[in-house]
């Protein structure tokens, strides 16, 4: 762990995964298990059962992402930013903002 709040987060996510992979591999460790991990982490989590077809959206847009940027490693600001903290600024202030200036 890096020392940060985010970083815990992160290996407190990674531990979270492992345990799961590791008492459960029948289910966490095969085909569709990206599915059953989002909607046995919203679960667990947050308490509330998410449908199928989210869970595979979820799967789909990290993935689309990620096999964008490394066909455009030029628009990954994950290499160039690495230590640096997230932006916590949403869609709407950035809009706002570029309209202010």
């Amino acid at each position: 762990m890096r020392g940060t709040y985010i970083s815990h987060i992160d290996e407190t996510l990674k531990e979270y995964i492992q345990d799961l992979i590791e008492a459960n591999p029948q289910e966490f460790a095969t085909d569709g298990a990206n599915n059953r991990l989002v909607n046995r982490y919203f679960k667990d989590v947050y308490n509330i059962d998410v449908h199928n077809y989210i869970a595979t959206k979820v799967h789909s847009i990290t993935r689309i992402k990620s096999k964008y940027l490394a066909d455009n490693p030029h628009l990954d600001k994950r290499i160039k930013e690495a230590g640096k903290k997230t932006s916590t600024v949403t869609v709407d202030e950035e809009v706002v903002s570029e309209q202010d200036t």
